[in-house]
């Protein structure tokens, strides 16, 4: 006959392999979990981008084509400076804005028109002595693309003797066209001059004259 302490020993017995059996388990399913968020979190990190060493190169190498763009367009100034300084003491024309206009209108000596034809202020020439490019127009209110003949120099200086004369002598059918960029006290009001005498048909040529002159200091060039 099973004694008290027999039956007793036993219930003790199986109370603790059902405890250690749900301490499994439960050991389990918290490795388990575990594992399951390890897994996520992993994937999660593989998953995501990782922009900033990317965005570093990225920018360091915008600034460096930055740099390099600064750097030629000061070249370009340096380039076309003492002529312009010079051309512009003959004929009373502010240094800055004739260097200003050549640099907006040449795309800083670097468009197809100027690089190899010289002409860096956009003179339209004749079937006969020009060459037919393809050209922006401001007409009606918008931005339209034409055929024009331009006229070929020989130098940047011939174009911009011939572009001084012109604001001094004026066209054929106005001697006065350009009075009020030679009367003009500043580089802002002969800047306006031009677009109120008919220069260019860009209505925000002016201001874009005075921005490139600010941004670059080309006041500093005025004699």
């Amino acid at each position: 006959m099973t004694n008290k302490w027999e039956t007793t020993h036993k219930n003790y017995d199986r109370e603790r392999i059902c405890m250690r059996k749900r301490q499994k388990r439960s050991y389990g399913i918290l490795m388990l979990g575990i594992t399951v968020s390890v897994f996520m979190f992993t994937l999660f990190f593989l998953m995501v981008p990782q922009p900033k060493k990317n965005e570093d190169s990225f920018q360091q190498a915008e600034r460096q084509r930055q740099q390099e763009i600064e750097k030629q367009r000061y070249q370009f100034f340096m380039t076309i400076k003492p002529v312009v300084q010079e051309v512009s003491q003959l004929y009373g024309t502010f240094v800055s804005v004739t260097m200003a206009q050549a640099a907006l209108e040449s795309d800083f000596g670097n468009s197809q028109l100027s690089s190899q034809y010289y002409n860096l202020f956009g003179v339209k020439g004749t079937k006969e002595t020009g060459v037919a490019l393809l050209t922006k127009e401001f007409q009606n209110g918008a931005w339209v693309e034409v055929h024009e003949y331009f006229k070929v120099y020989d130098s940047w200086r011939s174009s911009i003797e011939e572009h001084a004369q012109l604001m001094r002598y004026g066209t054929s059918w106005n001697a006065n066209q350009y009075e009020s960029v030679l009367m003009a006290k500043t580089y802002q009001e002969a800047a306006k001059g031009l677009v109120s005498s008919g220069y260019a048909t860009d209505p925000m040529y002016a201001q874009k004259l005075i921005e490139m002159i600010e941004r670059y200091r080309l006041y500093e060039y005025d004699l």
